[in-house]
């Protein structure tokens, strides 16, 4: 018999087709075919279907259908510092508890896997079923700042997942654990978007693409700083993600803003570059690995990334990538043109990246591990 397994996560697709976390859809789709999953996600505007992509999803609402904006798009970090939408983020938690409460009186369940344990472990009544908690890099920023939160979610679960070393990193050497009153398991388990290698199109001109939300730690704004320096009329920058994108000389590149699937694969099948121009951000988050930089090596597309969080762990400089120095709008617009202008190294980073991609970051690994995981608690 399959284990059950409660998945509690802030952004789930709202309907099939939707776009949003791709690679979570994926996750759960291949585990399913071990495990009985159901998600708990949050409504957005009184929206959300409950089965995406033959997925059972149990929707929360937790707010009238203008206020439940927490999550999706921006992400909830971000917007949490509107303090008009403070008191639905305490709606969100109790009225989050009150959902699981039910959940667990409905069905048996033999894990609790928490995506964002900050602040959805604090949804979990208390129980003697095992807590699985994924942590990403924004988490821990915020834990950093009240550890003693981090410690309380560390203590509640049984076994603890990081997206990268990096992030893992992060939460060790960063010495912010200080009241842990157990031991429990951890491992790194990577993120993979939906990995179906695109074919490429001959097209003019040469594409410049960013795909990922409109934040500040994307550094999206060093990109097109970038791109306005580089005087030459057949590079073309499109820029696809939901957020507020508020630029002088916007008419200057295409910004697609969210797109369907279908738009998306078009955007990479021209891309000649995908750049990831990530930076440490004023709360000191930044990005714990980088899924863009995986979908487009995968696909044999160059790619150009920041050496901040965990990028470095897909780009190995001038072999899979070119790896530049966070926030140096020269050196982006330089490693922009190296790849323009050099064929050869085109050719090589496209090759090398989606062999490194192949080896090192497939479903195979990924999917072993958490069967490990959830069988051992």
């Amino acid at each position: 018999m399959k284990k059950k397994i409660l998945w509690i996560t802030s952004t789930f697709p709202l309907k099939t087709g939707d776009v949003e976390v791709p690679w979570m859809v994926e996750l759960v789709s291949r585990l399913r075919k071990y495990y009985d999953i159901e998600i708990l996600a949050p409504r957005y505007k009184g929206r959300g279907d409950t089965q995406v992509h033959g997925i059972p999803v149990h929707r929360l609402g937790y707010a009238p259908m203008p206020f439940e904006i927490l999550t999706y798009g921006s992400g909830m970090p971000s917007k949490i510092k509107n303090p008009v939408l403070w008191p639905w983020f305490l709606t969100y938690i109790l009225l989050g508890r009150r959902k699981v409460k039910q959940l667990l009186k409905r069905k048996k369940y033999d894990i609790i896997y928490v995506n964002w344990p900050l602040p959805h472990i604090f949804m979990v009544p208390p129980t003697t079923i095992p807590i699985i908690s994924k942590f990403y890099t924004a988490g821990l920023v915020f834990g950093k700042k009240l550890p003693i939160l981090l410690d309380f979610i560390l203590n509640k679960s049984t076994y603890v997942i990081f997206n990268s070393i990096f992030t893992m990193g992060f939460l060790f050497k960063g010495n912010i654990v200080v009241f842990i009153k157990r031991k429990f398991n951890f491992d790194t388990i990577y993120d993979l978007p939906k990995i179906k290698p695109i074919k490429r199109i001959e097209h003019q001109g040469f594409n410049i693409l960013f795909v990922g939300r409109i934040i500040e730690r994307k550094g999206v704004n060093y990109l097109i700083d970038a791109f306005l320096k580089i005087k030459d009329e057949d590079v073309n920058l499109d820029i696809v993600g939901t957020g507020k994108l508020d630029f002088p000389t916007m008419d200057l590149f295409n910004f697609h803003g969210r797109v369907s699937e279908s738009k998306l694969k078009e955007l990479y099948s021209k891309a000649d570059v995908v750049v990831l121009p990530a930076i440490i951000d004023k709360k000191g988050d930044t990005e714990g690995l980088g899924v863009v930089l995986i979908e487009a090596m995968s696909s044999g597309i160059p790619v150009i990334g920041t050496d901040v969080g965990g990028i470095p762990e897909l780009i190995i400089p001038n072999k899979t990538g070119l790896l530049i120095e966070q926030k140096n709008i020269i050196a982006l617009k330089e490693a922009i043109l190296k790849i323009k202008n050099d064929k050869g190294l085109r050719d090589r980073l496209s090759k090398q990246g989606k062999e490194h991609i192949k080896k090192n970051f497939n479903w195979n690994v990924v999917i072993k591990k958490y069967k490990k995981v959830f069988n051992s608690v």
